[in-house]
């Protein structure tokens, strides 16, 4: 069999690695042929995809904004905040 690599998150596949390991005792590896044989049998993911909208990256966008610190977060009154919420 040939052999692939892929570049992976090491912090992702530390943590999956604990859930593979002591839930299915597979390794990391293992999953993933397991999940791209999946695939190729039935020709989708066994999960559905959410694709944010407009507004959510937008909000992803000003959440990065004010972490990394070239925006300043903006800050509610309670009657503001339940005003922009519209509860």
């Amino acid at each position: 069999m040939d052999n692939s690599s892929v570049l992976l998150d090491a912090n992702l596949v530390k943590k999956s690695e604990k859930v593979f390991s002591k839930k299915y005792d597979i390794s990391v590896e293992e999953a993933l042929e397991y999940f791209l044989g999946y695939v190729i049998r039935t020709k989708c993911i066994p999960f559905e995809i959410e694709v944010p909208n407009k507004k959510t990256l937008k909000a992803f966008k000003e959440a990065e904004d004010i972490m990394s610190g070239k925006k300043k977060s903006k800050t509610y009154t309670l009657d503001e905040l339940r005003k922009e919420l519209d509860v």
